[in-house]
């Protein structure tokens, strides 16, 4: 009997499937319980809801939600098996805790925020199902806030931002008929882990990883190994807006360049990497998509992320045609998108990066809008990785609005450190909407001081 046949079992408490780990969830748990204080990948997303609040109906929906993804009824079990496996559930009781704050005397905001930190301070058990809370606190008799704690290793970003806007439009329907019926998608989690094990089977991919990095230096910043401890775990970060006629002239570049907007921020992200790093050859992290390619891929709750390593060289060419390199790279780099980043470096030697880039736009937020008894005010999202740096590009869903976010630990970096890099990234930004012609290095010649002295 295999290790996963053995983890199956039926009757009270089945188990309905059992497969290993991909390994960045086997990275996020390791991190997240050698340091408990830094409350790694614990993640809190919120919302303001303007909107009925009715218990019984949004429970129904958030039963019905949980009942249709696997990821929802998944744990984690590490030590029983020859490897560590993640278990799913027949069913779970989603936990739902509604505390009412109406008629409270004073700002809310203050309440809210003393309880998100010590949700953060308040670990999953990762042994138990289901390992996400949702917790409602009414504000008043049209408004409520909105909360999901989950650990991130059973969820991505678009992962919960499509199964929070399937949870309200099911709370919607809910209130007005009986729960609706959410529909499981054929693929499944376990999918993705299948297709990472063959990429590490493949040395076609592992050798493209070992071309990449040969000869590359340490991508680390040189930053204090550790400040003092920030409290209650708390990460750091900011929020630069890109003006509007900035963001026009980016995407005007990238529909002439014939690439996707993220690859023109991606290049901007890599000239503020070389200033940082000190030199002309660098690494990034990048944070990857890889989902299956399956017609309902996108359906699917889980954690199907890679980070993997782009290396490029600062050319002297114009900012037009670095963009042009930058997309063949990340071209070469898709078939081989699934390989680990944990197996890279163990197999190369390689240390790994300081910083690391996103991008996101959850096109899923749009179907909020629709609901027509709910209007939403877009909260935090509470993140803290293992990383020094994480820049963020944050696209609205309509592609109109764009804002860079900087998520750092605050043991490494300071809120001055900070502000400067904001600035830095957004100048250059405005540099190449302004000017796609102009040559990639001549920046750093007419950088204001703020880029240098973040570096």
């Amino acid at each position: 009997m295999t290790n996963v046949q053995g983890a199956r079992r039926a009757g009270p408490g089945a188990i309905l499937d059992a497969y290993p780990l991909s390994r960045l969830q086997a990275g996020m748990i390791y991190h997240a319980e050698l340091d408990n204080d830094a409350s790694y990948y614990h993640d809190i997303y919120s919302l303001r809801v303007h909107g009925p609040w009715d218990r019984g109906a949004f429970l129904a929906a958030l039963r019905g939600l949980t009942a249709a993804h696997d990821t929802l009824r998944t744990s984690f079990e590490l030590t029983k098996f020859s490897e560590p496996l993640q278990l799913v559930h027949a069913a779970v009781e989603p936990p739902l805790e509604v505390i009412d704050l109406r008629g409270q005397a004073g700002d809310p905001g203050d309440t809210l925020e003393r309880w998100r930190r010590a949700e953060v301070a308040r670990p999953f058990d990762l042994g138990r199902a289901p390992l996400f809370r949702v917790v409602v606190h009414l504000i008043s008799d049209g408004e409520f806030h909105f909360w999901w704690s989950f650990h991130h290793a059973i969820m991505d970003g678009w992962s919960l931002h499509s199964a929070v806007s399937e949870l309200f439009a099911g709370y919607q329907a809910a209130r007005h008929g009986p729960p609706p019926a959410f529909p499981a998608p054929r693929t499944r989690l376990r999918d993705f882990i299948a297709l990472e094990r063959d990429a590490l089977d493949d040395d076609e991919q592992r050798d493209f990883w070992a071309g990449e990095l040969a000869g590359a230096e340490p991508a680390l910043l040189p930053l204090p190994a550790r400040r003092e401890p920030a409290p209650d775990g708390t990460v750091g970060v900011r929020w630069e807006e890109v003006p509007g006629p900035v963001l026009a002239g980016l995407t005007g570049l990238a529909e002439r360049l014939r690439v996707p907007v993220r690859t023109v921020l991606l290049a901007a992200h890599l000239r503020v990497c070389a200033e940082l790093l000190g030199r002309r050859d660098v690494i990034t992290g990048v944070i990857g998509n890889g989902r299956p390619e399956t017609a309902d891929a996108e359906d699917v709750k889980g954690l199907f992320l890679n980070t993997y390593p782009l290396r490029v060289h600062l050319p002297s060419a114009s900012w037009s045609d670095f963009a042009r390199a930058v997309f063949a790279r990340e071209s070469a780099i898709v078939p081989n998108r699934r390989y680990p980043l944990a197996a890279i470096v163990e197999e190369t030697g390689w240390s790994p990066f300081d910083i690391v880039f996103d991008f996101r736009q959850f096109r899923t937020y749009r179907s909020l809008t629709e609901l027509e008894e709910f209007s939403f005010d877009i909260g935090a999202y509470y993140e803290h990785t293992n990383y020094a740096l994480t820049t963020g590009f944050v696209m609205g869903p309509d592609g109109l609005s764009l804002r860079v976010q900087l998520r750092y630990d605050p043991r490494r970096l300071g809120d001055d450190d900070i502000a400067r890099l904001g600035r830095a990234y957004l100048w250059v930004l405005g540099q190449i909407a302004a000017d796609p012609a102009a040559a990639v290095t001549a920046a750093a010649a007419q950088a204001p001081a703020d880029l240098a002295a973040a570096a």
